[in-house]
């Protein structure tokens, strides 16, 4: 798609096509009984032409019982009627089967529903509505790739929706805030105020604006009105919260990093340690985490090593130690994403890897103290040959697909965070038990743009 289109805003107009009539219809299947569905289940599966007297003789019904609901139907254009004979309209049959189909147990307001829907306007109007382009081969794949193809792109469209009905952005929350993202019309229409008319009309708004869809729901012995969130977005939502990190109290948590700044000062004393003792063993039995120190003292090229005798390189250092510790700590930070960018072979991990797991790390920085596995269990990151979550269609469902980590992906996750995030002070890690953790520091939480 271009730019162009990408820039334009989407407007839906309902005046474009005669959504009177959907009002009609779904004010009509708001109030359907039990024995009304009956009939229409009957007549989905019948002949165009039948009399009132061979539906009541099916149903097992008198006439009587029949004839109200019938003259309903036929002021909906559903069918004529001469005498006792009927004949269907073929295309309002299909347009109650789809309606229909929503009284199902089985029914998910699913997006694979949207081209039904959108099928009721007249197609030159979509791409105004949507901003989509003309020449588009498929408007229906277009609208999927353009609003639903990731959830990130999803909450994107919600968020930037812009609209003149304020009730529809209240609607949303509203849902947002409810039991399983579904909510009774009538609990709706009280709260917001709203006649069933007013209601049905904002909710074919709120469903042309992609925001949601309109089901039904057995309450006891009648149907219930409900609007609902997309089943593929309440399923990425219901995952997302169940699998929310875990966070830990902080009096509990042992072998934790003294500081944030502990490894810049671990780094800083061996440095000192080089300059009254060169030799490689004996700075190697004195520092706890040497390997990584030395490393990294190489990286930024402050030392030099010539087989078992480490050097300072004294311009270099002069300058470092010019340094306050946040900048020494930036300046670490940034050679480590300089190789993860120039050569990520030399630490282990791209600069696609870190950059995706520090942006998860952003929705955490004030959580304090949290379980490193309850973390990973909530990645959606793109790290490694793992793509970002996108829609895809199994049969006639969609799902937003969640990525499945190896071993090897969660060793890789565990490195990123406990080394190369931790030694430029961006977290904290200590233990709980047998339960690795972290902590992002207040220099973390500027770092990552918090």
């Amino acid at each position: 798609m271009s730019n162009a289109a990408n820039v334009r805003k989407h407007k839906v107009e309902l005046n474009d096509y005669d959504f009177q009539r959907d009002i009609k219809i779904r004010l009509l299947l708001s109030k359907l009984t039990d024995i009304e569905k009956s009939i229409l289940e009957e007549i989905m599966d019948g002949s165009v032409k039948f009399s009132v007297k061979q539906l009541s003789e099916t149903l097992s019904l008198k006439p009587d019982a029949i004839i109200p609901f019938i003259k309903k139907l036929e002021e909906l254009d559903f069918h004529k009627m001469q005498s006792d004979q009927l004949t269907i309209n073929k295309d309002m049959r299909k347009y109650f089967a789809y309606e229909l189909n929503k009284f199902s147990s089985h029914f998910e307001p699913s997006i694979c529903h949207v081209q039904t829907l959108l099928n009721k306007v007249p197609i030159h109007n979509l791409p105004h509505w949507y901003a989509i382009s003309r020449s588009a081969d498929n408007i229906f794949e277009a609208i999927i790739e353009k609003y639903f193809h990731t959830p990130k792109c999803y909450a994107k469209h919600l968020e930037e929706l812009s609209v003149e009905n304020p009730y529809i952005y209240k609607l949303y929350e509203a849902i947002l805030k409810s039991d399983n993202y579904c909510l009774d019309v009538e609990k709706i229409m009280r709260q917001f105020k709203l006649n069933h008319q007013e209601f049905e009309v904002l909710m074919l708004e709120f469903e042309y604006n992609f925001c949601g869809s309109l089901c039904y729901r057995r309450k006891g012995i009648k149907w219930v009105e409900c609007a609902s969130l997309y089943q593929e977005w309440k399923e990425y939502l219901q995952i997302k919260s169940e699998q929310s990190p875990i966070s830990l109290k902080a009096e509990k948590i042992k072998n934790k990093t003294p500081n944030e700044f502990y490894f810049i000062d671990e780094l800083n004393r061996l440095l000192d340690w080089i300059n009254e003792n060169p030799s490689l063993k004996s700075a190697e039995e004195h520092f706890l985490h040497f390997s990584d120190l030395l490393e990294c003292a190489l990286n930024l090229h402050l030392v030099t090593r010539d087989k078992s005798r480490l050097s300072l390189v004294k311009e270099n250092l002069k300058t470092w130690q010019r340094k306050t510790k946040p900048e020494q700590a930036s300046a670490l930070y940034r050679m480590i994403l300089g190789y993860s960018r120039t050569v990520p072979s030399k630490i282990n991990c791209s600069e696609k890897d870190l950059r995706a797991i520090e942006k998860e790390l952003k929705t955490v920085t004030r959580q304090g103290w949290i379980s490193l596995e309850s973390f990973m269990n909530s990645l959606t990151a793109p790290i490694r040959e793992h793509s970002p979550i996108e829609l895809h269609r199994k049969g006639k469902k969609w799902r937003y697909k969640m990525p499945e980590y190896t071993d090897s992906d969660k060793k890789l996750i565990q490195e990123i965070i406990e080394r190369y995030l931790w030694m430029p002070g961006i977290l904290l890690k200590g233990t709980q038990g047998k339960i690795h953790c972290f902590s992002i520091t207040p220099f973390g939480r500027i770092t990552l743009g918090d």
